[in-house]
């Protein structure tokens, strides 16, 4: 579980998420709602923040940098946005402890 980097709607299916992982570049998809995506999070203690509704959430231990309004992730290519309406937000989640 705590090689989680990242969960991703499906481009073509929004019943499915993508969930990428630290150890591989392939994602896993799922038939898991948001609802059960935060679940398995929380109960596992991960520290996520979704960053644009129902679209995407990054876990900060994997957070490399953050350039308005995109999180460079740790060996990914490429980059999440951080919807305006939660920039602010998402940079004092950064900050905190």
């Amino acid at each position: 579980m705590n090689k989680i980097v990242c969960i991703i709607q499906h481009p073509d299916n929004r019943r499915r998420r993508n969930f990428y992982i630290a150890t591989g570049t392939k994602e896993i998809t799922t038939p898991f709602s948001w609802d059960e995506c935060y679940k398995l999070l929380n109960k596992n203690r991960i520290n996520f923040f979704v960053t644009n509704a129902r679209k995407h959430l990054v876990v900060r231990e994997y957070i490399e940098e953050f350039e308005k309004p995109f999180a460079k992730l740790r060996s990914f290519s490429f980059k999440v946005e951080v919807v305006k309406e939660k920039i602010r937000e998402f940079e004092n989640w950064l900050i905190q402890e």
